[in-house]
């Protein structure tokens, strides 16, 4: 069962299946297929997959996994994919269990080699795989990162040109995959880079980033700005610049999770080399390009001076941008003090000539909120929503009025920041545990402050469990946009009459880093309540499955019927619906565990089995009452005889 494929291209794609597909493949396989595109990288997708890896001989002791990607559990049944022609190169996956990877998986050139491995013993009912490969091609003039051994690396001497184009990393990592660029330049000059597109494929909370530092390595010191899923940059109308100090840039990108489909960060960028004044007239000064973090300083001071201003020609402007985290703060938040001759609430920031300031939380649907440059001096204090604040401060050379104005020790902005937590929203890790709920707000009585807020929980899940989620007593004002709880990136809000309660389940495979993130965001919190219930349970094959024939026991202790959900019995009758509900009006908001007919049986009803243990005993004592008058009797009768 050996095969090659030589042309895997978008037009003729190909087709990899599993000896016997759809059928139950056999015992003792070792098989390899090669596959191969003309150009570009491979792709493969996984259509269908069931390939036993624990070498189950019963379906009542062996329930039927998802598929996983950890090579301990596929110690028999397994399809193993090499990033290259020969299992010298190295191991991108090894697969086993049932279903369907949420991702495809991407090479890094041209080959691919996927070995099938079947234990002597084989099969019990499993019918192998079915993946289709395709080619992947762009066929524009930038230059993508490409992984090779693990890493990637991009060195570029920048000559004299309209610029240079690339592109992200598109092909599969590892965790903790570091990615490098490194720009030169000669002595004289500068380098800019710009972004011409920059989207977000999903969201990893930036645990996958792109560093820009001034410097000629990752140098904390020297670091312009952090771009994320939660920072981006500026790429409409007009588009971010930015630029070194000196002849080096050096770019790093750091992807923490991993992942099979490439970069969740897709990108493309144009680095040139020019002269020191820029020929756009936006100067970004590096000193002022930073990220401040409650886990450096909990707070200070940023000022910028008269004489700051003196360095800028007339018809020039610096860029600073400024990224504040608060993230190592249960509900962290950043506090900024703004002091400087700004007022609040303009029209509009970008693309006008005077100095400005714009803050933007870095959250969903959340708009900027713009300061403009006026004569006399002002004060405002303002809190984040969310753990992250963005500042961008355009400066431009004052009017000489505004300089004779300025005195010599008197800041035209200072911007003092510290750190802070949100108590309404309390704890942001919550604990590991069977059962549990989040509750807003936590105390009904009492005084409500008004006003809008964003919360966020991590709710943790047991390795390899799925997890459910119920929806009790929604409350919120407003429109999605603005307002509503999201459960692991799915919202609810469209009811706000609190009547309806919502069911979902999350599966361990969609599950990231081992917790699952519920976001909570309203304009009004005194007008705004919700309960929500999590439960950790196992999900088996729907009923109408030859899979589904299930044997209780440690593994099950109790069957949610309806839904096919495993949970332990210590959350059956505990008063809490803990089984998924499908259809809240077919049962009557009421989960299998805590059905009337289970749970008040449960609870007033004698069991039978103390009435055969209760006879079981007056049978002893009636029998041991014979035995000792017996005794006595046949005692009293041999006293006679004597």
């Amino acid at each position: 069962c050996e095969r090659v494929f030589k042309d895997c291209s978008s037009s003729d794609r190909c087709y990899v299946q599993s000896p016997g597909y759809p059928g139950v493949y056999p015992p003792n396989l070792q098989c390899e297929y090669h596959l191969s595109v003309p150009k570009g990288v491979i792709g493969l997708e996984l259509q269908k997959f069931d390939v036993d890896g624990q070498g189950c001989d019963s379906l009542l002791y062996c329930f039927p996994r998802p598929v996983t990607t950890t090579v301990e559990e596929c110690p028999f049944d397994y399809v193993r994919i090499h990033d290259g022609p020969s299992v010298s190169y190295p191991v991108i996956v090894t697969l086993c269990g049932r279903g369907r990877l949420r991702s495809n998986i991407i090479g890094s050139s041209s080959v691919l080699l996927v070995r099938f491995v079947s234990s002597p013993v084989g099969p019990l009912l499993n019918t192998g795989f079915h993946f289709k490969a395709y080619e992947i091609y762009d066929n524009d003039n930038s230059e993508p990162l490409e992984l090779k051994n693990g890493s990637c690396l991009v060195e570029k001497y920048l000559e004299e040109s309209d610029g240079h184009l690339f592109s992200s990393l598109r092909s599969w990592y590892p965790e903790n995959t570091t990615c490098i660029y490194k720009f030169i330049v000669d002595e004289d000059d500068i380098i800019a880079l710009e972004f011409l597109w920059y989207r977000v494929e999903r969201v990893t909370l930036c645990e996958d980033s792109l560093k820009i530092y001034d410097h000629h390595e990752h140098d904390p010191r020297y670091i312009i700005v952090k771009l994320c899923d939660m920072n981006r940059p500026q790429t409409e109308e007009s588009q971010r610049v930015y630029e070194s100090s000196g002849p080096v840039m050096f770019l790093e990108f750091i992807g923490k999770t991993g992942s099979l489909e490439g970069s969740s960060l897709s990108y493309k960028f144009r680095v040139k080399r020019q002269t020191k004044a820029s020929q756009n007239g936006i100067l970004s000064n590096p000193s002022c390009n930073q990220v401040f973090s409650d886990d450096s300083k909990k707070s200070d001071v940023i000022s910028v001076s008269k004489n700051d201003l003196l360095s800028i020609e007339e018809g020039d402007s610096i860029v600073c941008n400024y990224t504040f985290i608060a993230n190592s703060i249960s509900q962290g938040r950043v506090i900024i003090n703004i002091l400087g001759f700004f007022r609040s609430g303009c029209d509009s920031c970008r693309g006008n000539d005077y100095s400005w300031i714009s803050m933007h939380s870095l959250l969903p649907e959340e708009d900027s909120f713009c300061f403009c440059e006026v004569e006399k001096p002002s004060t405002f204090r303002l809190m984040s929503l969310g753990p992250r604040l963005f500042l961008v401060a355009h400066f431009t050379r004052p009017s000489k009025q505004q300089f004779s104005s300025l005195i010599d020790n008197e800041p035209y902005l200072q911007i003092e920041y510290g750190f802070a937590g949100e108590s309404r929203c309390g704890p942001e890790v919550l604990e590991l545990e069977l059962q549990g709920e989040i509750d807003f707000p936590a105390y009904m009585s009492g005084s409500k402050k008004p006003g809008l807020l964003y919360c966020r929980w991590s709710v943790p899940v047991f390795h390899g469990m799925d997890i459910s989620f119920i929806v009790q007593n929604l409350y919120l004002p407003g429109n999605c946009s603005t307002n509503y709880l999201s459960v692991a990136s799915v919202y609810f809000c469209e009811d706000s009459s609190g009547s309806m309660d919502r069911s979902l389940v999350i599966e361990n495979g969609n599950v990231k880093a081992g917790k699952a993130i519920v976001e909570f965001r309203t304009t009004d919190a005194s007008n705004s309540s919700f309960n929500l219930v999590y439960t950790q349970l196992k999900m088996l094959p729907t009923s109408s499955s030859s899979d589904s024939l299930v044997s209780l026991g440690k593994e099950c202790e109790f069957l949610c019927a309806p839904t096919m959900a495993c949970l332990k019995k210590e959350l059956v009758c505990n008063g809490v619906p803990n089984c998924p509900i499908l259809d809240f009006y077919d049962t009557g908001g009421v989960a299998s565990d805590e059905a009337n007919s289970l749970c008040y049986a449960e609870k007033f009803t004698f069991p039978y089995y103390w009435w055969v243990i209760g006879a079981a005993v007056v049978i002893c004592i009636c029998a041991l009452f014979c035995f000792v008058i017996s005794l006595c009797r046949r005692w009293q009768t041999g006293r006679k005889r004597l």
